[in-house]
């Protein structure tokens, strides 16, 4: 998830490396969500920058409408509608499963 507007503005997909320069927010280290993030931004070829960790997909989603930073969420996540946010799947190459946490 993105903040909406450019450079972003119109894509529909993109590939998670292109947010490796971003800040991020991040699940809380003691989440079960965070190895997840963690490790497919690893995948993707970075460490994220995480500058603010959250406890709750829709205060990950307000921070990030509010220009806070970037961040993975679940298509499953019950998000506040119209935050003005974009979110399109990004491109994630699969772990091998040994390497998953």
């Amino acid at each position: 998830m993105v903040p909406e507007g450019p450079p972003r503005a119109g894509r529909e997909r993109a590939g998670l490396e292109e947010a490796a320069r971003e800040p991020w927010i991040a699940p809380v280290p003691e989440s079960p969500c965070r190895p997840h993030v963690m490790s497919a931004c690893g995948a993707a070829g970075f460490t994220p920058d995480v500058v603010h960790h959250a406890l709750d997909w829709n205060v990950t989603a307000h921070l990030v409408a509010h220009g806070l930073g970037v961040a993975l969420i679940p298509r499953l996540a019950q998000l506040t509608p119209h935050l003005p946010t974009a979110g399109f799947p990004a491109t994630v190459r699969a772990l091998p499963r040994a390497a998953r946490p």
